[in-house]
C-alpha cells in the first residue's frame, strides 16, 4: 500500500471510530452535559477516539465506494452512537421517575425546578436524585464501564453488518419498563408511608371534627418526608448503581 493510499485509510478509520463515540458522548450522561463545554466534549471525544481507533481497527470496513455507501455508514454508526449513550441516559431517567413519586408523596410536586441532568423541568426530589446519581457514577468509576461499552460495541455491532433496528427497538422498550419498575421501587417506602399517614390522617379527622386538618397534614408530611429522604437516600442510591452497572453489562459487555 503506497502512501497516498494509506492516509485516507487512517483518516477514514479515525472519523469512523470518532462518529460513533461522538455521537455517544452527545447524550452519554457525565460527558453529554450541557454545563461541559462543547470544546472540551469535543477534545476528549479526539482524545479518546485515538486510544480506541487502533484497538478496534480490525473491525472497521474499507474505504467506501461511493457517497451512497459513505452516507448510509455515517448514519449506521451515528444511530449506534446514539444508541449507546441513550442507553446510559434512560437509565439516569429511573432517577428522575422515583423522584417525581416522593414528591407527590410528600407534598412537593408543584416545586418545580430546572433539572441540569435531564435538561428539563423536574420536581426538588428528582432533581436531587439526578444530581446525586451522577455524582455517584463518576465517584465509582462507572463512567469507565461506559467507555468499555463503546470498545465492545464493535464486537455486538459491527460496522461491516447492517443496523439491527427491530433488536434495539426491543431493547429501548424493555429498557423502559424496568427503569418504570426500579423508580417505584425506590419510592416504594414512600408511597407506603404516605399511604399510612393518609389513613391516620382520616381517622383523626373523625374523631376531631374541629380540627384544622389541612394546616396540621402539609407541615407533618413535609417533615416527615425530608426525613425519609435523609435515612433512605444512601439505598436508593446503591439500588441505582446496582441497576445501572447490571444493566450496562448486560446489554454492552459481550460474554
Amino acid at each position: 500500500m503506497t502512501l497516498p493510499q494509506f492516509l485516507p485509510a487512517e483518516i477514514f478509520a479515525f472519523m469512523a471510530v470518532f462518529i460513533r463515540l461522538g455521537a455517544a458522548f452527545l447524550v452519554m450522561p457525565g460527558f453529554g452535559e450541557a454545563v461541559v463545554p462543547a470544546r472540551l466534549r469535543l477534545m476528549m471525544a479526539i482524545a479518546i477516539t485515538l486510544i480506541i481507533a487502533p484497538i478496534v481497527r480490525q473491525t472497521l470496513p474499507g474505504l467506501p465506494s461511493g457517497p451512497g455507501e459513505l452516507i448510509a455508514f455515517v448514519a449506521t454508526e451515528t444511530a449506534i452512537g446514539f444508541f449507546l449513550g441513550g442507553i446510559a441516559r434512560l437509565l439516569v431517567t429511573t432517577l428522575d421517575l422515583a423522584g417525581t413519586i416522593i414528591s407527590m408523596q410528600i407534598g412537593l410536586s408543584t416545586a418545580m425546578i430546572f433539572n441540569p441532568a435531564l435538561q428539563t423541568t423536574g420536581t426538588l426530589p428528582g432533581v436531587l436524585l439526578s444530581l446525586g446519581g451522577l455524582i455517584t457514577i463518576l465517584e465509582t468509576n462507572l463512567h469507565h464501564l461506559l467507555l468499555e461499552g463503546v470498545v465492545d460495541s464493535y464486537t455486538l455491532f459491527r460496522p461491516t453488518d447492517p443496523l439491527p433496528v427491530g433488536d434495539l427497538s426491543d431493547t429501548i422498550a424493555r429498557l423502559i419498563g424496568a427503569s418504570f419498575r426500579v423508580g417505584v421501587q425506590m419510592a416504594m417506602p414512600f408511597i407506603v408511608l404516605s399511604l399510612l399517614f393518609t389513613i391516620a390522617l382520616g381517622l383523626i379527622s373523625r374523631l376531631m371534627p374541629t380540627l384544622q386538618i389541612f394546616f396540621v397534614s402539609v407541615p407533618a408530611q413535609l417533615a416527615g418526608g425530608f426525613l425519609i429522604i435523609i435515612v433512605s437516600l444512601s439505598a436508593m442510591m446503591n439500588v441505582f448503581l446496582t441497576y445501572f452497572h447490571e444493566t450496562l453489562v448486560g446489554l454492552l459487555v459481550p460474554r
